[in-house]
């Protein structure tokens, strides 16, 4: 054996073979179509900044010189006066191109620049044509330059070009923006948002005394009457003390308040829209009032004629006002009173993260409200898109009942290393999903930013418009699914490792579970249950609530909880009201309690006083004190065994002096009684009705 033959252990390698052929790497075998794509966008076109149109309907002729045949050579021209920040999705002549390439059709495509293909922030569009090339042995071919992307060189001088071709828009935007600055700093308009309320002025000229002279308000602030209505209203509403944001949204709600379409004439400049592209459109094309677009309106210093910019305040009288000042600072007035509490202080319940509302075609994660010294209690609600909560259950009735369970289903010490292994292994994945969401987080603001620029600056069409503002709202629904993926991570509960004093910790936490789980702080409690537990749905009714206990394993299982019986507040009718306005005063109480079969006296009464009315005290039930056996209809009304009209049909007494009498036992508030459970099974959770009566279908 020669020294050639010996690797020396391995320390010698062969040479690999080059699999590169560069003496045809960019040869042209004319097997396929010569695809001349042209695109130009229309401030290129209109400014002839970059490069002219006749110098990339000139690329023919270079595909004719590298002997394509005029059948063989098609030129696409859909594309002119498009961005280059639109998806293919968005340009004809891109789509059609990628479809060619797809059946391989194509051989070469001729472009000017890799910037006529993709001028794309995000990289995204741009990197995935670089990969569809090089399946497909498609050539790029430019008049400066040949590129083969099998090969990794070629494929890197691609990637630098589209990294060259996104840098130049932010060359343009920081250029644009340069001048919108400028401009947005003498009081006109700049680029950003318009508020709600107002429209661009886009008359250059205006008739005077019959003349026909300059604007001075061209692209200035001019108030559209039929928005700033609605503006008036809210201020007005948020002017009345103890009013909040919430309840404003939930009037609008109610009364059917919304922004109507804008006139064709205001339509048609898309400076008017922008403040609305990120707000999903109803049915009939108008615009919702929400949460979040309520609180901004109320606390922008625009509607009395401030102009702002870059966060300073460029001019006091800039535009007309559409709010009076004296109301606009009472309702800032009002903003900085209400207290703030940051959410972030407040340890989550057992059940944050993994509740879920059935009575939803879908069921629908449920959020958690924590007790404070305002509020006496911790509950879990189910909101709506509007932030109202049309579900909420107080947390002990659900808190203890699934505690019990799932503690009574676990073996601990056995479970302990499971438990060990599972948190170990949920924490690598988490931090893998984490990076993951992070990535797509920052692309997706991008995109957006990207979209939202091209909406406020290119020349779209009516439908072009409408594609774009559908991207962005897909866009932002992924980003709200992002944040709420984010904020359920099992990962964020542990520490950056798993060490033997955590093993021994836990296994110490499983050992005497059974004994100490009341004692452990809801934190704790959260963070086991989450571990254990995929997810718990529930169907609630008056007196029972159904729940079904996923387990991370797969198994379901079905418990009944029998919450202490309450009386299910209604809204009170207009008919209602009048037949009280009508009878409080006069009429004896069981034939007002007869005409108002669903109030409780308690209600009739709180209701009357509300309203002005007056009426003679009733002491009921003789004064006489009362008897044991009357006592132990107390205490089971107490339990939750007999409801307020099943002791008030069994006494002789009135409302108040039960309600006297019970405070005196110290039987003080039923919600306090722990709740009883049982395990169930064969549950049909579909035939369950919802409060208000009507039956949900099990998803």
């Amino acid at each position: 054996m020669n020294q050639a033959d010996r690797n020396f252990g391995g320390r010698v390698r062969p040479k690999a073979e080059s699999s590169t052929n560069w003496d045809n790497l960019v040869e042209i075998h004319h097997r396929g179509t010569a695809f001349v794509y042209l695109r130009l966008s229309t401030y290129e076109q209109l400014k002839k900044h970059l490069y002219s149109l006749q110098a990339q309907v000139g690329l023919a002729d270079l595909a004719k010189q590298d002997g394509y045949s005029d059948e063989q050579i098609h030129v696409e021209r859909r594309d002119l006066g498009l961005s280059g920040t639109l998806g293919w999705e968005e340009r004809e002549g891109l789509a059609y191109l990628i479809s060619q390439i797809e059946t391989d059709a194509v051989e070469s495509v001729y472009v000017v620049q890799i910037c006529r293909l993709f001028r794309d922030q995000t990289l995204i569009n741009a990197y995935s044509f670089g990969e569809l090339c090089k399946q497909h042995n498609v050539l790029i071919i430019t008049p400066q330059m040949r590129l083969n992307l099998n090969d990794r060189m070629h494929m890197r001088i691609y990637r630098l070009e589209a990294e060259r071709a996104a840098d130049e828009l932010d060359i343009m935007k920081a250029r644009l923006q340069g001048g919108q600055n400028l401009k947005a700093r003498q009081g006109f308009y700049g680029g950003s948002s318009l508020p709600l309320g107002y429209v661009l002025d886009v008359r250059k000229q205006i008739e005077v005394n019959a003349d026909l002279v300059d604007n001075p308000n061209y692209h200035k602030l001019i108030i559209f009457e039929t928005h700033a209505e609605i503006i008036r209203h809210l201020f007005r509403m948020a002017r009345i003390p103890g009013t909040t944001v919430a309840q404003i949204v939930r009037h609008c709600r109610n009364e059917s308040i919304v922004f109507s379409p804008f006139p064709e004439e205001l339509a048609s400049v898309k400076a008017n829209l922008k403040s609305l592209a990120r707000t999903k459109r109803n049915s009939d094309g108008s615009w919702p009032l929400t949460f979040r677009g309520v609180r901004s309106i109320l606390q922008n210093p625009v509607y009395i004629g401030w102009w702002v910019w870059a966060g300073e305040v460029v001019k006091t009288n800039n535009h007309p006002a559409i709010i009076d000042e004296e109301i606009f600072w009472a309702v800032q007035e009002s903003f900085h009173s209400q207290p703030h509490r940051p959410r972030g202080e407040l340890p989550p319940l057992p059940l944050s993260g993994i509740l879920y509302c059935g009575l939803h075609e879908v069921p629908k994660r449920m959020v958690y409200s924590n007790k404070t010294p305002q509020q006496k209690r911790s509950n879990y609600q189910c909101r709506d898109d509007f932030n109202d909560a049309h579900l909420t259950i107080i947390a002990d009735y659900l808190d203890g009942p699934i505690g019990e369970a799932v503690v009574s289903q676990c073996a601990y010490p056995e479970l302990a290393g499971a438990v060990i292994e599972r948190l170990t292994q949920e924490y690598e994945e988490t931090k893998t999903r984490t990076a993951a969401f992070s990535r797509e987080y920052e692309r997706l603001v991008r995109e957006i930013e990207n979209l939202e620029y091209n909406f406020a600056n290119a020349s779209l069409t009516s439908d072009r418009a409408a594609k774009i503002e559908l991207m962005i709202q897909e866009r932002l629904a992924r980003l709200k699914e992002l944040s709420h993926l984010e904020g359920t991570e099992i990962g964020k509960l542990v520490g950056p490792a798993i060490t033997q004093d955590d093993v021994e910790l836990v296994q110490r936490f499983l050992s005497n579970l059974a004994e100490g789980w009341e004692v452990q702080p809801s934190n704790l409690k959260n963070a086991f249950l989450r571990l254990v537990l995929d997810r718990v749905t529930i169907w609630p009714s008056p007196n029972l609530i159904m729940a079904r206990l996923t387990w991370r394993t797969g198994l379901e299982q079905d418990l009944a909880i029998h919450r202490p019986y309450f009386e299910p507040h209604r809204r009170w009718s207009d008919e209602e009201v009048e037949v009280l306005k009508k009878h409080f005063e006069t009429m004896p109480r069981d034939e007002l309690a007869d005409l108002l079969l669903n109030k409780t006296w308690r209600q009739i009464r709180a209701k009357g006083l509300k309203l002005g009315l007056k009426r003679p005290i009733d002491h009921g039930g003789g004064g006489y004190a009362y008897e044991p056996w009357e006592d132990e209809i107390l205490q089971q009304h107490y339990r939750g065994e007999l409801s307020l009209s099943e002791v008030l049909a069994r006494l002789d007494r009135t409302e108040d002096s039960v309600r006297c009498r019970m405070r005196h036992m110290g039987l003080k508030r039923r919600y306090d009684v722990k709740p009883q459970w049982e395990w169930v099974e064969n549950t049909n959770v579909s035939t369950i009705e919802h409060p208000s009566g009507q039956a949900k279908s099990k998803d």
